[in-house]
């Protein structure tokens, strides 16, 4: 199985409904992979980001704690994909491999400086086409699109429609969008309830 290296540039807020997305890039060919993350698991991977920490231990402290203490991880690895759900492998230095959601891994990869890697058949699979304006524009991110990078051939975009703009059939539109990339309303207005289930789908991410 060969596997691809990925550029993680951060959780960035999607413009205009303001959904969290972190945001993957496939660093041969430009190609983007959108985590769209609940607003929970979004905000606190988007605080440690920023250096925040919070007076007590969290989850995500403990499990690096543990982690730390059986010497690190050596690799992270995204190998599947199902019904709108990324499973990331977490293979540590004493030889397990942990079955983690994305945005843990994502946590993981930040704090061990470990970079997610994702099974090259899959990423062809996942990774969609977005112009730098196109970035810019629903993003705030300004990634130039990498020399020789060729999406003549790719018919899916980060956005397929207009996004929500006080417009009915432009809402319309970008709703068909975000099915077809797995996310629904629901997906993001719901709380974080505790279980296993609580990030989003496509591009999205939760456990089995």
């Amino acid at each position: 199985m060969s596997a691809i290296q990925l550029e993680f540039h951060g959780v960035r807020i999607a413009q205009p409904e303001e959904f969290f997305c972190a945001v993957l890039r496939v660093p041969a060919s430009g190609k983007i992979i959108p985590v769209w993350m609940a607003p929970v698991e979004g905000g606190k991977l988007a605080a440690r980001q920023q250096g925040y920490s919070a007076r007590r231990p969290d989850t995500h402290d403990l499990l690096i704690g543990m982690l730390e203490a059986q010497g690190g991880i050596e690799e992270i690895l995204i190998s599947s994909y199902y019904e709108g759900v990324f499973i990331a492998d977490v293979l540590t230095t004493a030889g397990e491999t942990l079955d983690a959601r994305l945005s843990d891994a994502l946590v993981l990869s930040e704090h061990f400086d470990v970079p997610i890697s994702i099974d090259e058949e899959l990423a062809g699979q996942v990774a969609v086409y977005a112009s730098q304006d196109d970035l810019l524009e629903y993003l705030d991110l300004d990634l130039p699109t990498p020399e020789g990078a060729d999406a003549s051939n790719d018919e899916r975009g980060l956005y397929d429609a207009e996004s929500a703009s006080g417009n009915a059939e432009d809402d319309a539109a970008f709703s068909e969008m975000m099915r077809s990339l797995g996310m629904s309303e629901e997906d993001f207005l719901s709380e974080d309830d505790g279980d296993d289930d609580g990030d989003a789908g496509v591009t999205g991410d939760a456990n089995r």
